[in-house]
């Protein structure tokens, strides 16, 4: 009896030795992984930094494009996020930046990359991933559906109008509807404005107060009155403090463009 006894108690010391040994491991693993991205973000701004004053040594810059696309593979999404940034701003004249965007874009598992590479196409005017930006307006995450929208209105894809109709039959995310609505303004579909005054009445705050701010950049002479009474409907209504002073920002900003234009 004592010895089977002592063996529990063996057994135990064993089981709490070992919990103890994961959990040391486990935080020096943490520790180990703050230590190398904060590592990365300083090799990154050190690259940033460097931007401000160009260098014409042509080989430096093929090593800076080089370690660029080195971060944009390594385990942390904010990192990868902001190597493409970079790439796509300075050094999207190389041919290689636009194989990584279309890379990312479409098989990147954090949807931040995922929007930065979407961003970095339409800013740049990548016409050749045009069928990466139609794949990605399929994407599960609706942040990355609406940049794909945007960007495939900025390299003037021909059937953008076509693509973005169609995913708005199956589109259940409002936030994602607003930002098509607002690429179909955009391109010339003028009676869509009626679907984007709705989106005040959404059950989402993000979705009411994008919805603002978009109409305060679409207003103009002709449809200034409707989106002015719609935003004073739906201050009247609104439940959360933070957005009723936003539409009543916004309400100022819009009297005051009515007023100029009455000028």
């Amino acid at each position: 009896m004592k010895k089977l006894k002592k063996r529990g108690i063996l057994k135990k010391r064993n089981a709490l030795n070992n919990s103890r040994n994961i959990k040391v491991a486990a935080n020096l693993d943490k520790i180990n992984r703050i230590k190398m991205k904060k590592n990365i973000f300083k090799e990154i701004c050190v690259i940033e930094n460097s931007l401000d004053y160009p260098n014409r040594n042509k080989r430096l810059e093929i090593k800076t494009v080089k370690k660029l696309i080195e971060m944009c593979n390594v385990r942390f999404p904010a990192v990868r996020s902001d190597a493409i940034d970079l790439l796509s701003k300075s050094y999207w004249r190389y041919g290689c930046v636009l194989d990584v965007l279309r890379k990312k874009l479409t098989s990147d598992p954090a949807w931040l990359v995922r929007v930065s590479a979407a961003e970095a196409i339409g800013a740049k005017k990548y016409k050749e991933a045009s069928p990466e930006l139609v794949k990605a307006i399929e994407d599960e995450n609706p942040v990355v559906r609406r940049y794909a929208g945007y960007a495939l209105a900025d390299i003037k894809y021909l059937k953008t109008k076509q693509v973005i109709e169609r995913r708005l039959k199956m589109e259940r995310s409002s936030y994602a509807k607003l930002h098509m609505y607002e690429v179909l303004y955009d391109l010339g579909e003028i009676s869509i404005l009626f679907k984007i005054l709705s989106m005040l009445k959404s059950r989402k705050s993000i979705v009411r107060y994008n919805t603002a701010a978009i109409l305060l950049d679409i207003a103009d002479k002709d449809n200034l009155e409707n989106i002015l009474n719609k935003i004073r409907k739906a201050l009247k209504v609104e439940s959360k403090a933070y957005l009723k002073k936003i539409f009543k920002k916004y309400i100022k900003k819009l009297c005051k463009k009515f007023s100029q234009k009455r000028k």
